[in-house]
C-alpha cells in the first residue's frame, strides 16, 4: 500500500516485492475535503449506516455491492465531481 511519499507493505507481504517504482498521479481527479464528507455522508447513508469511520468500516465487504448500484457511471454535482 502506497501511503504519502512512504512505501508500506504489511506482513502477509513480505517477500512479494523486490523493487518498486513509487510515483504520483497528475492529481486532475482530486476532490476538496467538503466533497468527500459529501461522499462519504452518502456512502453510510446508502449501506444504511451512521457516517463514521468505524461504523463505514465495520460494514462486511460483500454490503457495499449494494451501494455500488448507486455509484456506478453516477454523475453528480453535489459531489463536486463529475467524472463520466
Amino acid at each position: 500500500m502506497l501511503l504519502g511519499k512512504e512505501t508500506h507493505f504489511d506482513a502477509t507481504s513480505q517477500g512479494l516485492f523486490r523493487r518498486a517504482i513509487a510515483q504520483s498521479g497528475a492529481g486532475h481527479h482530486a476532490i476538496s475535503s467538503t466533497s468527500a464528507q459529501r461522499i462519504g455522508q452518502y456512502l453510510a447513508e446508502k449501506l444504511d449506516v451512521v457516517p463514521e469511520v468505524e461504523a463505514i468500516a465495520a460494514v462486511p465487504s460483500c454490503a457495499p455491492n449494494r451501494s455500488h448500484r448507486c455509484w456506478s457511471g453516477r454523475r453528480d454535482r453535489r459531489f463536486g465531481w463529475n467524472h463520466y
